[in-house]
């Protein structure tokens, strides 16, 4: 992980603040777009992406399994982690 100087961040987030565009942000502070970007959220817009994109445990997934909705079998489809499909009876 790189760490960044104060001073970097700040120009990085007045930059943004005047309307340039994470590209040109990052040339000419000799960063790439996603550099820039990531300093843009992490300090200016203060998101943290590690609680929006946290995955579940694989016990978590096994247990609540059979609490999800089903859905009626479709040809080609097959069970997910987000449908339990069933052979429609009858």
């Amino acid at each position: 992980m790189v760490k960044y100087s104060e001073d970097t961040i700040r120009e990085v987030c007045t930059l943004r603040r005047k309307g340039l565009s994470y590209t040109n942000i990052g040339r000419r502070l000799g960063l790439s777009r996603g550099q820039a970007l990531g300093l843009v959220y992490k300090h200016l817009l203060k998101i943290n992406r590690h609680s929006y994109y946290k995955r579940s445990t694989a016990t978590e997934s096994i247990h609540d399994r059979d609490t999800r909705p089903s859905v009626p079998f479709v040809p080609g489809l097959s069970d997910t982690l987000w449908y339990k499909l069933k052979k429609k009876e009858g």
